[in-house]
């Protein structure tokens, strides 16, 4: 059985190592995708990762870098933002499937996004850990598609996506949508194939 992970410094270093994986081999492109707006510009309500770290954005701009794989065909982008209403920050991980253009706007595909702590059911990803210590990542399989909303169930039965249950906060059993063990040799081409799914549900 898998349990989240709710602890902050290992919430952390499974999104670096989340990061570490997805990046490698990639290269920035310095664009536009289309990062939620702040209700309100104010110091410090974004971080950007350049590479090493997320760097503290002093105002809000909408460009950042998506780091793009010739290998994998597929951009991520990263940021690190804190809501406007409770102040709570979360890891924001956004994928694309075309090679982005400099200095353009570009369209996402999917987020996988992180909380920086505990559990937060307005959050779709999650770091999962079994018995063994392994440690993977899920999400909850809440999309939304021209402004209708696609569940979990639309997930595994139309789009073929594969789903584990996690025991959540209340300790009940919880069904939510494998994306892949985070050492895995293929963890790379499950988050493309993931991403891929959900492009496809989209289309449809």
């Amino acid at each position: 059985m898998y349990v989240i992970v709710k602890d902050k410094d290992e919430i952390e270093k499974c999104q670096c190592r989340f990061i570490d994986i997805l990046t490698a081999g990639a290269y920035p492109i310095p664009c536009r995708p289309r990062f939620p707006k702040p209700s309100k510009s104010k110091d410090g309500m974004w971080a950007t990762w350049d590479g090493t770290t997320y760097r503290i954005d002093t105002k809000y701009s909408d460009m950042t870098d998506a780091w793009w794989s010739d290998e994998k065909k597929m951009w991520l982008a990263l940021r690190k933002v804190i809501s406007s209403g409770p102040k709570e920050w979360r890891y924001w991980n956004v994928f694309g499937l075309k090679k982005p253009k400099r200095h353009e706007k570009i369209p996402m595909v999917a987020q996988i996004n992180f909380p920086e702590e505990g559990e937060n059911g307005h959050i779709a990803g999650i770091f999962v850990k079994n018995e063994q210590g392994k440690i993977a990542v899920v999400h909850r399989g809440k999309f939304t598609n021209r402004q209708q909303k696609i569940t979990l169930t639309d997930c595994i039965a139309h789009a073929g996506f594969k789903s584990i249950e996690v025991r959540n906060h209340t300790k009940k059993n919880k069904s939510v949508l494998l994306v892949g063990e985070l050492e895995s040799p293929n963890f790379s081409a499950h988050v493309r194939d993931f991403v891929q799914k959900v492009s496809r549900m989209k289309e449809n």
